[in-house]
């Protein structure tokens, strides 16, 4: 509550005091996602990093701030031997995934990877992986919808592998859609329609995902996916070369055709 109402130094001490007394990995993660979100607001994210990695220390995971080109290959590598003979929509019928510890540390994985990008993208391509990997190795859970639009991003513009990455990338659209699990929805088809799809697809055609990730957000309260796919759908539109006024009174239209028809609705 302090968070949310800007009380950050309060919010600061009542956390590193909640930390200490965590007994659970539910309640370690649980805190030190909450933690990590307070740093990033106070623009200090290299902190936000050093918790999110002291968390996954605890579960083994000795990773540097500053990985190496081969920790990361390797890790990137795992997904395709996890993968074998599958194909990547395959994965939409993988097990769900109901350990509350392992899907505590999903969550964690998704927003490290989110705030990686800022610090070293050697670590953002690692972390993301690993929440790719977890979820083929365990099953699929709501933060999986996100961890394969890392796995999208990553292997696009990390690997050059465009066509795979965009199969990932609506596999955790499709996911997100047809689960049902809305807490996730707006960062899954921000990520979607802002970094994939234009590398694959016209400028246009990202527009309907930014537009119903702008409005989910709202519906949900996600202030954060909110405001990034503005920034996605602006970016959009002025390399389409669109005025920005047409822009703001489609979110509500096109998402209640999405709650109509589902994602099918959207540009394929």
């Amino acid at each position: 509550m302090r968070v949310l109402t800007a009380e950050l130094g309060a919010a600061e001490e009542r956390l590193t005091a909640l930390a200490a007394r965590a007994a659970t990995l539910v309640e370690r993660a649980a805190v030190a996602g909450v933690r990590v979100d307070l740093y990033v607001t106070l623009d200090q994210v290299d902190r936000a990093i050093a918790v999110g990695l002291a968390y996954l220390r605890t579960l083994g995971f000795e990773w540097s701030a500053h990985p190496s080109e081969q920790e990361v290959r390797r890790e990137y590598d795992q997904i395709w031997s996890q993968l074998g003979t599958r194909k990547i929509e395959d994965l939409i019928d993988l097990p769900l995934l109901s350990d509350p510890a392992s899907t505590a540390t999903l969550d964690i994985l998704t927003k490290l990877a989110t705030y990686a990008t800022i610090t070293d993208n050697n670590l953002q391509v690692l972390v993301g992986c690993r929440a790719g990997n977890l979820s083929l190795e365990l099953g699929n859970c709501d933060a999986s919808c996100v961890a394969y639009q890392f796995l999208a991003i990553i292997a696009g513009a990390r690997f050059g592998d465009y066509q795979a990455g965009y199969r990932f990338g609506r596999l955790g659209c499709d996911m997100a859609e047809q689960r049902g699990w809305r807490r996730l929805q707006p960062r899954t088809y921000s990520f979607f329609g802002g970094l994939v799809v234009p590398w694959t697809r016209p400028f246009r055609s990202s527009r309907d995902f930014l537009h119903c990730a702008s409005a989910a957000a709202r519906d949900i309260g996600d202030v954060i996916s909110a405001g990034a796919s503005c920034v996605y759908l602006n970016t959009n539109m002025l390399a389409a070369g669109d005025f920005l006024v047409e822009w703001n009174a489609k979110p509500s239209a096109v998402w209640h055709s999405h709650r109509k028809h589902g994602l099918g609705s959207l540009a394929k």
